[in-house]
C-alpha cells in the first residue's frame, strides 16, 4: 500500500536485470528475457530458473520456475559388410573368407546418450565399447570379422543381427537391431 522506490528486478538464467524508479500500489515493474535452450537442458530434462526483486523498502524475494523439457532418446543400428577379405580369390563370398562387419550407432533422439555398446550375435560380440557418450547426430562405429565356415555355404546365406544401445540421462536403455544377410554362392558338383 506504499510506492516502492528503486525496484530491481532480474534473472538470474538470462544473466538480465531492470530498475524501475518507483513503483505505486498495484503497478508493475516487468523485465521480460528470452533464453535459447541447450542441450545440457534437455538432457536434464527441465529448465529452473528464478527471478529476484527488491527494492529500497523490501528486501530481495525469489520466484523459482521450473519448466519441464520433453525428451526423445532413440538409437539407431546400421550393420554393413565392409570388406570381404578375400582368400580364396574368386571374386565372391566363399569358404574361409574373413568378413569385416561395421556395425554404427547414430544417436537420432534429442539427447545426450552415454555408454553405447554394441552386440553382434554372429560372432557373439558382446557389450563392445562403441562410445561413451553420443551426442544427439553424432555416431560411433565397431568392427567385427567373421570367417566363412561350412556351413555357411550350405546354407547359402549369412544372417545376422546387430544391436546397439545407449542410456539417456533419464529412463532405461534405448536399443535398436539391424538385421544383415550376405549371399554365399554355391556351386554344387559332382564326379565320378
Amino acid at each position: 500500500n506504499v510506492t516502492l522506490h528503486n525496484v530491481h528486478v532480474s534473472d538470474d538464467l538470462a544473466g538480465d536485470s531492470t530498475s524501475c524508479p518507483a513503483v505505486a500500489p498495484g503497478g508493475t515493474c516487468v523485465l521480460t528475457v528470452t533464453y535459447v535452450v541447450t542441450q545440457v537442458d534437455v538432457d536434464a530434462g527441465e529448465i529452473v530458473n528464478t527471478g529476484t526483486a527488491g527494492s529500497d523498502e523490501t528486501d530481495p524475494t525469489e520466484d523459482p520456475n521450473t519448466e519441464p523439457v520433453p525428451q526423445n532418446p532413440s538409437i539407431l543400428a546400421d550393420k554393413v559388410l565392409d570388406e570381404n577379405l578375400d582368400v580364396a580369390v574368386s571374386g565372391t563370398v566363399s569358404l574361409g573368407d574373413t568378413l569385416k562387419f561395421k556395425i554404427t550407432a547414430t544417436n537420432d533422439g534429442d539427447v545426450t546418450l552415454a555408454n553405447v555398446t554394441v552386440d553382434d550375435d554372429l560372432t557373439a560380440t558382446t557389450d563392445a565399447f562403441c562410445a561413451a557418450s553420443l551426442a544427439p547426430g553424432a555416431s560411433c562405429t565397431v568392427t567385427v570379422t567373421y570367417v566363412v565356415s561350412q556351413s555357411d555355404v550350405n546354407a547359402g546365406q549369412i544372417d545376422n543381427i546387430g544391436t546397439v544401445e545407449g542410456t539417456p540421462p533419464i529412463g532405461g536403455p534405448v536399443t535398436d537391431t539391424d538385421p544383415e544377410t550376405v549371399l554365399v554362392p554355391q556351386n554344387p558338383e559332382i564326379s565320378i
